[in-house]
């Protein structure tokens, strides 16, 4: 016996009240009720519940039949005759004029909208941002065109200027291309889920708009988002600059940082920024290291800052007093910090002179010379930091831990800097003969050590037990957390100070180890040479500070006065 419709949809055309009568049709609903369903929207809904006939119960199959059989008439008074023409107007408007004005009543209704519409999508007949949409729309958090519109920013600006126009689609492939990615790469499921939330948004909005995917745009749009994605919104941030990069280039880059604030050198005024620009190309053709450069430009961006605050819009104004101004006020922990400054605005204001930028040639005397020399006592770990080094090691379990005591091996074992630690690779280590051969980062020189048993098994004991199985960079260093890459330099720093939290000495890093390390050899007798080439010293003269700690053998430097001929008969004060 075929049922009645009343027996199938009992939660849309039948409600219980007062004032109307029991199992009484509101007068919300008859325009509903009095719709016949389309034969191919009905078709859709029976293609949908096989689909799911191993997922829902019986009488959940008839509630979700109900449900998007009423959806679906709604599209038909909205003049909709295929689920192909859904579009995000009517997703709107049937969110907006749903007669369940309470909102648990009416995402329950729409939670089994949702799943109807992931199905058609699947099938390719509509949009999977339609049913994106229908449940952001639920907890407020599309961003609209005119929020956009409204929003001020800086755009940051890219290496690569060319444009990259894509379609919504084609954002949405690559989107989850990259989201495939940064899975594969272990990051933490709170970033994954910011990121696939910021993906999908940003489709809906692109496709809603009948928009194409540019730069300047993502980044707007971004930006009138804070309020949708609150104290997540710096990685929603991220999340664009990242898929920008990844487009443009198809490689994901790890670790790259993306900072929301303008950097320095986009705050100074254009008259500034194209001699910057040009000084700067000119010391990278000059084959200067890009630690070189990056303090080039800092200088210049702080030189010219100050020009900006006094008002200058050329640099055709710059007086002698004025660079005289800076210097003074200008301020740094060190006067070999401010020679290495000093240095670098002098080379720029002769740039600007012989490029006709500034109008007196003179001006880079108005600067004063470099700071004197200066020799530091070299400072070493002490007796009891070294015994709570070696209880530290010996007490290493955590993955953290065991990463630590390695880098402090290496460190006070071998003599090895910070930044030759976090650049080492699989390559550079010789199990076989129990060696390590690597280039060294500050000198370019190669060097060949070999690798004490304690160092060999620490490197060891990591890699097997503490190294991230997904890490998938050849470097043996890798982060603790994901995505897994290199360490940064500062972080043996950071090794040594949990391994020495009470350790308080100003100005002395991780490098104490190395320093030790030559000191304790210098003290043992070995051969200077022998601690140079350690070390990768090309000479023997940065060996010197260090035979001042050698106590024992300094003391038998003092000459005798006997054998000077000096008498001392009648003490000092004899004539």
């Amino acid at each position: 016996m075929k049922k009645s419709k009343q027996s199938i949809e009992p939660d849309i055309t039948c409600m219980k009240n007062a004032e109307y009568g029991t199992d009484t049709v509101l007068p919300m609903h008859k325009a509903q009720r009095s719709t016949v369903l389309l034969p191919q929207f009905e078709d859709d809904i029976n293609d949908y519940l096989r689909a799911c006939k191993g997922i829902y119960s019986e009488i959940h199959q008839r509630t979700v039949k109900s449900r998007c059989a009423g959806f679906l008439r709604f599209l038909k008074n909205r003049g909709v005759t295929e689920t192909s023409d859904i579009s995000y107007e009517d997703i709107h408007t049937f969110h907006v004029d749903n007669p369940d004005k309470a909102r648990i009543n009416r995402m329950l209704y729409e939670s089994s909208i949702k799943p109807f519409l992931s199905y058609l999508a699947d099938r390719g007949i509509c949009s999977p941002g339609l049913c994106w949409y229908l449940h952001y729309l639920q907890d407020d958090r599309i961003v609209t065109a005119d929020a956009v519109a409204e929003n001020q920013c800086e755009i940051p600006k890219l290496a690569d200027k060319n444009p990259l126009p894509l379609t919504a689609s084609e954002y949405r492939s690559l989107s989850e291309d990259l989201l495939s990615v940064l899975k594969d790469d272990h990051l933490s499921e709170p970033v994954i889920a910011v990121s696939e939330n910021t993906f999908k948004l940003h489709f809906i909005y692109l496709e809603m708009n009948s928009l194409v995917y540019s730069y300047e745009q993502a980044i707007c749009w971004v930006y009138a988002a804070k309020k949708v994605f609150k104290s997540s919104w710096a990685t929603a941030y991220r999340a664009v600059r990242l898929f920008d990069d990844y487009a443009r280039t198809g490689i994901l880059v790890h670790g790259k940082a993306y900072g929301s604030k303008p950097k320095s050198f986009d705050l100074l005024p254009e008259w500034c920024k194209a001699p910057i620009t040009e000084f700067l190309d000119q010391r990278i053709k000059a084959k200067m290291a890009p630690s070189t450069t990056k303090m080039d430009l800092s200088t210049c961006v702080r030189f010219c800052a100050f020009l900006a605050e006094e008002g200058l819009n050329s640099f055709k104004d710059i007086t002698p007093a004025i660079v005289k101004d800076f210097n003074i006020k200008d301020t740094h922990k060190t006067a070999a910090g401010k020679g290495a400054y000093n240095s670098r605005i002098r080379g720029f204001l002769k740039f600007l002179a012989r490029k006709g930028y500034a109008a007196n040639t003179a001006l880079y005397q108005s600067l004063g010379g470099p700071a004197a020399t200066s020799e530091r006592i070299v400072i070493t770990l002490n007796e009891t930091e070294k015994g709570e080094l070696k209880a530290f090691n010996a007490s290493a379990e955590s993955a953290l831990e065991k990463r630590d005591k390695a880098c402090v091996l290496l460190g006070t074992e071998m003599g090895i800097r910070g930044c030759d630690i976090v650049n080492l690779k699989f390559s550079d280590i010789n199990w076989k003969d129990w060696s390590l051969r690597f280039q060294q980062e500050k000198t370019e020189a190669e060097v060949w050590l070999a690798m004490p048993v304690s160092v060999g098994n620490a490197i060891y004991q990591y890699l097997k037990e503490s190294r991230p199985r997904g890490a998938k960079c050849n470097y043996i260093f890798v982060t603790i957390k994901a995505p897994y890459r290199k360490l940064s330099p500062v972080t043996c720093g950071q090794t040594l100070r949990r391994a020495l939290p009470d350790r308080k000495v100003e100005g002395s890093g991780f490098h104490v180890t190395r320093k030790t390390f030559a000191t304790e050899r210098l003290r043992n007798n070995v051969n200077p040479d022998q601690i140079a080439n350690a070390i990768g010293h090309a000479t023997l003269n940065s060996i010197a500070p260090y035979l001042s700690l050698d106590d024992g053998r300094m003391g038998l430097c003092p000459l005798s006065v006997e054998d000077l001929g000096l008498q001392m008969n009648g003490g000092f004060s004899n004539g």
